[in-house]
């Protein structure tokens, strides 16, 4: 039986205080090549990648596209490899460093069957491989990659909505099981944040969620921390530094509520709405930015192609978000950059977000520092 915590603190509470929500900064930018939602999206190297999703038919695609990040805010999608099989409500994981590769884990195909399915892409592959298959089938689950490891939550199998924890070890290609989740739930969204993995929203039985469940991979133990104030699933989360950024989602309705919880404080706060709300994305951190590509323009089925992000703050050389520039920016960012790993991949300190992690970005916060905001 799991050690089970309760920690719960919230800041934000009521639509009233949603009324005040502001800050934060949205950013169009060139938009998916198709249309879809339910899709799953991942950063691999110096690009991202989003997989699969459903169409406006209804319809499983096995279409993949992939956006070097690279070139910069000017950048397209182009067509990536194929997948073997068309899935939605699937999960995309890489893993990092030279032989980093994506993983894309269980969905559904056709309309609801749900696969144990693992799909592989390797770096500068040409195909699609067959990995190790999940211990069960699943479909609307969530998984994400923390230290080295695979970690797969929940989601819909044969015995309906699950309370699972799948972890596969890469380097031997071997699941096992973790300790069971304090609740099933569906439609749900995870993220890695330092030492932890959060569990935020989703669904279960027809009705949302707003809990936040946070889990210690080395205790392999669960935590109730403070639930997110306006309860949804199919969300965008993502991890930004120490911060957690839930955007969009739905069930009762359609919203477009961005919240932040800050995993120092168990607590919540918010920020000004999407512009354009969603649902059934999958979000992806890129440098101090969260990309949201594609997902649903309204409850039920009409996918995007839709694409923007989301700083936490106008005025990024605010690196610890106090809301003033203070050396004490400069000595957070220098002190994380010289502890980061150089090269491609998903980094905190990418400050120019092209997917690299060099010089240039600390030139770049330097800059921006004295530039003022």
């Amino acid at each position: 039986m799991p050690l089970l915590l309760v920690l719960c603190s919230c800041s934000l509470t009521s639509t009233a205080a949603h009324a005040q929500c502001e800050g934060g900064q949205w950013t169009t930018l060139n938009p998916l090549a198709v249309a879809r939602q339910e899709s799953a999206a991942a950063q691999l190297g110096d690009s991202v990648y989003i997989a699969g999703g459903l169409n406006a038919a209804f319809a499983s695609l096995d279409s993949v596209e992939v956006l070097n990040l690279t070139v910069g805010t000017n950048a397209t999608w182009a067509a990536a490899p194929t997948l073997p099989q068309g899935r939605d409500h699937s999960a995309l994981v890489a893993t990092t460093g030279p032989s980093g590769s994506l993983y894309l884990l269980g969905g559904y195909f056709p309309h609801n069957t749900a696969h144990a399915t693992v799909f592989m892409l390797g770096q500068g592959q040409a195909s699609w491989t067959n990995g190790p298959p999940m211990p069960e089938a699943r479909g609307a689950l969530c998984a994400v990659e923390h230290a080295g490891r695979i970690y797969a939550f929940g989601g819909i199998g044969p015995g309906g909505v699950s309370t699972s924890t799948f972890i596969l070890d890469p380097a031997t290609n071997q699941w096992t099981n973790g300790a069971t989740m304090l609740e099933a739930r569906e439609h749900l969204n995870a993220v890695s944040a330092g030492d932890f993995i959060y569990l935020i929203g989703g669904r279960i039985v027809n009705t949302s969620t707003g809990a936040n469940h946070r889990y210690d991979p080395v205790a392999n133990t669960w935590s109730v921390m403070a639930p997110m104030p306006t309860v949804r699933s199919a969300l965008a989360l993502s991890a930004v530094g120490t911060r957690i950024v839930a955007a969009g989602g739905e069930f009762p309705r359609l919203f477009a509520d961005v919240q932040i919880y800050d995993t120092l404080t168990n607590t919540w706060s918010c920020r000004a709405d999407m512009p354009v709300p969603r649902h059934g994305v999958s979000a992806v951190t890129v440098g101090p930015y969260m990309l949201v590509p594609g997902g649903g323009l309204q409850q039920g089925l009409q996918p995007a192609t839709h694409v923007d992000r989301f700083a936490l703050s106008a005025c990024l050389a605010d690196f610890d978000l106090n809301g003033t520039l203070t050396p004490d920016d400069v000595a957070d960012y220098i002190g994380m950059f010289f502890n980061q790993p150089s090269g491609p991949g998903p980094s905190p300190v990418d400050f120019n977000a092209d997917g690299l992690t060099d010089p240039d970005d600390l030139a770049d916060y330097i800059t921006a520092y004295f530039a003022g905001c």
